[in-house]
């Protein structure tokens, strides 16, 4: 807990290190003289935060024998970082293939994303790639990422974002104590969790 502030303009009182994020209800103060008054007030709303979500979706066309089947590779780029990632119409594969291209990648680093075929979002011409940013990558915005499909044939691979990434904000309350009296005391109470 952080307490800023004075008696005539009141504290502020901000819920860091374990409650950081953390919604606090339960907070009151009280005053032992009659004459003297306590009220606490939320100044701003806790956020726990959320990683990043980002998507690569494949589009690829439906083809008919003797029509050669798509290939080649992509490019991923990051800030001034460009990796290669090798098509392969095994979602498995695929998706081994951007998580490779991802953890080389400084920006991201290997551990600190999830790359996973998503079928719910696939179609019989789009394989959808869900990518969540974990480990020292968790709770951050992680840049823009591009995709160059000039070395695929008959595909086309393109990225998006579906929740930006930030990290938690702690809450602030104020007390503010109104009395006449020139010494007195007041208790805190916190009950929480």
């Amino acid at each position: 807990v952080s307490v800023t502030g004075t008696k005539l303009g009141g504290f502020q009182i901000e819920f860091v290190g374990a409650l950081a994020g953390a919604v606090i209800d339960g907070f009151t103060a009280t005053t032992a003289a009659a004459s003297a008054t306590a009220t606490v007030t939320q100044q701003t709303t806790a956020d726990p935060g959320q990683s990043e979500i980002k998507f690569i979706t494949i589009e690829t066309p439906r083809f008919v024998s003797p029509t050669p089947p798509p290939g080649g590779s992509f490019t991923i780029k990051v800030g001034g970082e460009t990796s290669t990632v090798t098509y392969s119409a095994s979602h498995t594969t695929q998706a081994a293939n951007i998580q490779a291209a991802l953890d080389a990648f400084a920006a991201v680093g290997s551990g600190n994303s999830t790359v996973v075929f998503d079928a719910t979002k696939s179609t019989a011409t789009a394989s959808v790639y869900r990518i969540d940013f974990v480990g020292g990558r968790a709770l951050q915005n992680i840049p823009d990422f591009s995709t160059n499909s000039s070395g695929l044939t008959r595909a086309a691979a393109r990225p998006s974002r579906e929740q930006h990434g930030h990290a938690p904000s702690s809450e602030t309350q104020k007390i503010v104590l109104k009395t006449s009296a020139r010494t007195g005391s007041f208790t805190l109470a916190l009950t929480h969790g």
